[in-house]
């Protein structure tokens, strides 16, 4: 049997395996989303466009619809086959494409060893192996911008006459990438850059008919890849020449105002370090593929420079790109998925050259070659190991999953739910209640096997509750302790969730907030803005930590005085002292006492007063809000203690809506609303993007505008924007608890010199307060 015929049989039997072992892999947060759009988008078609609803659903009407638009319509055809399985054997078909044409990559560059070894490096690759089992958006885009790669170096060598199927080829590759994700219009460009330099290396610009003929033929792949990429892209066939660029403009600056853990530090993910994508690559890679990749420039320089270096550009520009443009990235890399299969064919072509010996050399390679294979062997022992979580793979340089714990993501998707799950349906008899703390609906939707599973929303009507491990180890250790664990899915030794008996795990948010806790999930629930809905106190007190980046330099304590009248209203006064750190006061002593008083009808602040005290000057500001204008009054005046003189610094109001008045009303008293819904209408105050915007009125104009970025199962990210200020847009970050309820337990302020934050310290559910005087807040 001839080596082709060898390698397209090896081939075939390594795409029964992965589709054979593709139902062993969970489902991951992104999937039900994807599964829901698939199906508006199938509806779209077949109902002739009168189902719109994939031109408006979610954020996914920035993608192309190609992948889950596919999977819906085989399940429409195949009903008896469940609807997961079905979309991670389609996963597991492109991933396995893929590799075919990075083979066919490597061969037609450095030769068919380059080749082979090219489909043995993806194939041992945990973490591209994992994704190609159930990540819908990155994989497919990474098979069409790969199989766009080998036909343009097919158009390169019949370069100046190609042929008309190259073309065509060429057109379907790259229409096909953009109706999987945006960034295949770049493609395009590719291919421009790829003619010109072309165009100058064989001089044809002599040649005015070979010329001419040229650019009609690129002209007609640009076009019709640009159009037929919408094909199966509903919202951009719209208008395409209009929604692509927006589509792009959006992928380059997604709105997710999180933070990713990279080198044992939170980072904000729109401001990532430019070394976040080499680095995440080198310790996510098999070292057989860091080392290929790092030998690369040198061993394939000779006459495979072009070539090569036009690999290069494929793998170097995404990355220099997103970092150019500030995109935001989260999730380790996977958005950027797509330059692994070129960056193998690189690896692949370096230990080609490698073990190529003749004559006294044979040695030399034949070494190499055993090393190689030594090498092969550590991926592929964590295959064995951990399978089917091969998507949380670290190679040795940083001592493997163990190692990276605590300092990169780990199951940031939830695949181990799967595992997880099938631990409680097969340990359990009869009706069992599970409650998850986290990733959405992914247990749910993994408990469908077992009848007899039923997820709570509460807690404490468990019998068992999974929770996904925190990325810190010390919050690993704390979850381990508590009572009624019972066992945990794991990788290497490394936790990746835990699962925990109802009865004996407290509030998944740490035991000092309890008392907290218990007053928002026991208040009484009501449709309007009823004082009894209120769910504090008299005498609660509370302590935030304030800091700036690692600096922790003063305390917040709020109190919940005693219920009082005012003009006949019930009011409640909420007292704040800001108190610096001692060791500051030598800079700056601050201790700021205000007192704030709120309508119990309403929950319209009626009033707050301030004093505070910076080095040789006192200020002191009124404020009062006239609830039938929907208007905030302030009155500040400064005091110098050296000359005794007092001056009135401002005088103004804010015209201030009433949604955004209840808007954090909401958010201050805790009241329980779900942001883990993809519903916006279960967030009655978020109507529109842009919430308000209030005026400045008196000794200074300005305008100050505060809108919704993004909202997740925990946070809520607000920006506020004024044209008085140098940070136009930055976000705050409102965190809940995991509940999730509106518990408040910190928010963050991203600032240019370091990061801004205030975060719950401690509770304490009762304090004995004096009561306090009616005050006179007459304007």
């Amino acid at each position: 049997m001839t080596f082709p015929r060898i390698s397209k049989l090896l081939g075939l039997i390594v795409l029964v395996g992965m589709v054979l072992v593709s139902g062993d892999y969970g489902i991951t947060t992104d999937e039900y989303a994807q599964h829901k759009y698939g199906e508006h988008v199938l509806n779209f078609y077949l109902t002739g466009s009168l189902d719109d609803n994939a031109l408006r659903y979610s954020n996914l009407y920035y993608y192309g619809g190609l992948f889950d638009g596919l999977c819906a319509g085989l399940h429409r055809v195949l009903p008896m086959v469940d609807v997961w399985d079905l979309r991670h054997a389609m996963n597991a078909f492109f991933g396995w494409i893929a590799m075919v044409f990075a083979a066919l990559l490597a061969s037609r560059a450095y030769g068919r060893r380059a080749g082979v070894l090219t489909f043995l490096f993806l194939l041992i690759s945990p973490r591209f192996f994992g994704h190609s089992m159930n990540n819908p958006k990155d994989i497919p885009f990474a098979t069409f911008y790969i199989a766009s790669l080998y036909y343009m170096f097919v158009f390169a060598d019949e370069f100046p006459k190609p042929a008309r199927k190259t073309l065509l080829k060429l057109v379907a590759c790259i229409a096909l990438a953009i109706n999987v994700r945006v960034g295949g219009v770049l493609l395009i460009c590719y291919l421009g850059l790829l003619s010109l330099h072309l165009l100058f290396r064989h001089r044809i610009w002599q040649e005015r008919r070979d010329l001419f003929s040229l650019g009609w033929k690129l002209s007609g792949v640009a076009l019709g890849a640009f159009l037929f990429g919408t094909l199966f892209w509903p919202w951009a066939m719209q208008n395409p020449f209009i929604r692509v660029p927006e589509a792009l403009q959006a992928a380059s600056h997604f709105p997710w105002s999180g933070h990713m853990l990279f080198r044992g530090e939170l980072v904000d993910a729109s401001q990532l370090p430019w070394s976040y994508v080499p680095v995440f690559f080198g310790v996510t890679a098999p070292l057989i593929v860091v080392l290929g990749f790092l030998l690369s420039p040198v061993l394939l320089r000779l006459e495979l420079r072009t070539k090569t270096c036009w690999i290069f550009f494929a793998v170097v520009f995404p990355v220099v790109y997103v970092v150019m443009a500030e995109s935001v990235l989260y999730n380790g890399t996977r958005h950027l998925l797509f330059i692994y299969p070129p960056l193998v064919v690189l690896a692949a072509g370096a230990w080609a050259q490698l073990t190529r010996g003749n004559g006294t050399q044979r040695l030399a390679a034949g070494s190499l070659a055993l090393l190689l294979l030594l090498l092969c062997i550590e991926p592929m022992r964590f295959y064995f190991r951990n399978h089917p979580n091969e998507v949380v793979y670290f190679n040795p340089l940083v001592g493997g999953v163990a190692g990276a714990y605590g300092s990169y993501e780990i199951d940031y998707w939830g695949n181990c739910y799967r595992e997880a799950m099938h631990w409680i349906g097969t340990e359990s008899d009869g009706p069992t209640r599970f409650y998850s703390a986290r990733v959405g609906n992914i247990p749910a939707l993994e408990a469908v096997a077992y009848s007899h599973l039923q997820e709570v929303e509460n807690p404490s009507e468990a019998d068992f509750i999974v929770d996904l491990v925190e990325s810190a180890p010390e919050k690993v250790d704390w979850q381990i302790a508590q009572p009624g664990f019972v066992h945990q899915v794991e990788v290497d030794g490394v936790p990746l969730c835990f699962i925990h008996r109802g009865d004996g795990l407290p509030s998944p948010v740490d035991e000092r907030y309890g008392g907290f806790i218990n007053a928002v999930e026991t208040a009484p629930k009501s449709s309007d803005w009823a004082w009894h809905s209120v769910p504090f106190s008299g005498g609660e007190r509370s302590a935030y930590r304030v800091c700036l980046g690692p600096i922790c330099p003063g305390i917040v304590e709020w109190s919940v005085m005693q219920p009082i009248e005012i003009n006949g209203r019930g009011v409640l006064r909420l007292d704040t002292l800001i108190r610096g750190a001692r060791w500051l006061n030598w800079i700056q002593p601050v201790e700021d006492r205000i007192s704030t008083y709120v309508d119990n009808d309403d929950f319209s602040a009626v009033g707050f007063r301030l004093r505070r005290e910076r080095s040789l000057d006192r200020y002191e500001q009124t404020a009062i809000f006239d609830s039938n204008a929907n208007q905030l009054w302030f009155q500040e005046f400064k005091t110098s203690k050296v000359f005794g003189l007092k001056e009135l610094e401002f005088e103004g109001a804010y015209d201030v809506p009433p949604g955004v008045r209840d808007m954090f009303s909401s958010v201050f008293y805790a009241r329980s609303f779900d942001y883990s819904s993809d519903e916006i209408h279960a967030l009655p105050f978020f109507h529109n993007e842009r919430l308000c915007e209030m005026t400045l009125q008196g000794q200074g104009e300005g305008q100050v505008t505060i809108a919704l970025g993004a909202y997740d199962a925990h946070r809520v990210h607000l920006y506020l924007e004024c044209e008085q200020r140098p940070l136009v847009k930055e976000p705050i970050v409102l965190w809940v608890s995991r509940d999730p309820r509106a518990l408040l337990l910190k928010f963050e302020v991203p600032l240019p010199w370091g990061q801004f934050t205030v975060e719950l310290d401690r509770y304490e559910p009762g304090v004995d307060l004096p009561d306090v005087a009616s005050p006179d807040l007459a304007r």
